[in-house]
C-alpha cells in the first residue's frame, strides 16, 4: 500500500498522469486526477507496464521485504542468543530492556544505550510512515468521495493532507498523554494496539484488492494466481494476528 504512494511520488508509468501531494516548502502543486485513465492494451504499451511492475518487485520483494526479514532474523537470533542461556522470557518492552542489559554485560555500557536506541528509532521511524500513510489514504478518499472538497482545495491535495497531518498527530499526542501520564495503558499496550488497527488495515484491504483487480482489470492487467492466492492468505494470517493481540491485550490471554 505504501509502495503505491512511493510510485506515485515518484511518477512512475501513469502515476505521473495521476498527481501527487507536493512538498509543503518548494514543492509545486499538481492537480490530482479523479478520473481512471486507462491506456490502451498493445504489446508496446504491456511491455512498459511489466516493466514498471517489474521494477515495483523489486523495491517490494528484495529491497522492502528480503532486507526486513533479514533484519528481523537477526534480531530474533541476538533476543535468543540472549535470553535463552538466562532461562528469560519476557514480555512486552522488557524484551528490549533485557537484551540490552544483556548486551552490556558483554560489550559493555555503551550497548545499553544503544540496543535501546536503536529500537526508539525503529518505532518512531515506522509510526511516522504509518502516520504518513494513513493520511495519504484519508485524504485521497475525501478528494474523491467529495465534490466540495475537490473545490476547496481546487485539485491541490497539500490543502487537505497537512491539516489532516497535523490532526492527526495532535490525536497521537494526546492518546499519549492520557494512557501514559493518567496511567491509562501501558506502553506496550499502546503500541501493540496501533498494531491490530494497522493489520485492520491490511486485512481489509488485501480482500478489497483482489475485487479491484479482478472486477475493473483487464485480463492482460490481472495479477497472477499465485499473487492473489498470496494476498487472500496474507488476509488470513493478519486476521490470526489481530484477534491473538487482542486476546493478548484486552483480555490478558497469554498467547
Amino acid at each position: 500500500l505504501m509502495l503505491s504512494s512511493y510510485a506515485r511520488e515518484k511518477g512512475w508509468g501513469m502515476a505521473s498522469k495521476a498527481g501527487y501531494i507536493a512538498s509543503a516548502i518548494g514543492g509545486r502543486p499538481t492537480v490530482a486526477a479523479t478520473e481512471e485513465m486507462p491506456f490502451d492494451i498493445n504489446s508496446e504499451k504491456l511491455r512498459k507496464f511489466k516493466g514498471w511492475l517489474n521494477l515495483l518487485r523489486l523495491e517490494g520483494w528484495v529491497i522492502l521485504g528480503f532486507v526486513t526479514f533479514i533484519t528481523v532474523l537477526m534480531t530474533s537470533a541476538m533476543a535468543y542468543a540472549i535470553l535463552a542461556p538466562r532461562g528469560l522470557t519476557p514480555t512486552g518492552f522488557a524484551v528490549a530492556a533485557v537484551q540490552a542489559q544483556g548486551l552490556a554485560e558483554v560489550i559493555g555500557p555503551a550497548a545499553w544505550y544503544l540496543v535501546l536506541l536503536a529500537g526508539f528509532l525503529i518505532l518512531f521511524s515506522t509510526q511516522i510512515g504509518i502516520m504518513d500513510a494513513v493520511t495519504r489514504v484519508v485524504a485521497d478518499s475525501f478528494y474523491l468521495a467529495s465534490q466540495k472538497v475537490r473545490e476547496w482545495t481546487k485539485g491541490d491535495l497539500r490543502k487537505l493532507y497537512y491539516p489532516l497531518l497535523y490532526v492527526f498527530f495532535a490525536l497521537a499526542v494526546i492518546l499519549s498523554i492520557g494512557a501514559l501520564g493518567f496511567g491509562l495503558a501501558q506502553p506496550y499496550v499502546v503500541v501493540a494496539l496501533n498494531s491490530v488497527l494497522g493489520l485492520a488495515a491490511l486485512f481489509i484491504a488485501y480482500p478489497l484488492q483482489i475485487l479491484v483487480s479482478y472486477k475493473f482489470f483487464p485480463k492482460e492487467l490481472r495479477p497472477h494466481p499465485i499473487t492473489t492466492f498470496i494476498l487472500a492468505a496474507g488476509a488470513v494470517w493478519y486476521a490470526v494476528f489481530i484477534v491473538g493481540l487482542l486476546a493478548q491485550v484486552l483480555l490478558g490471554v497469554r498467547l
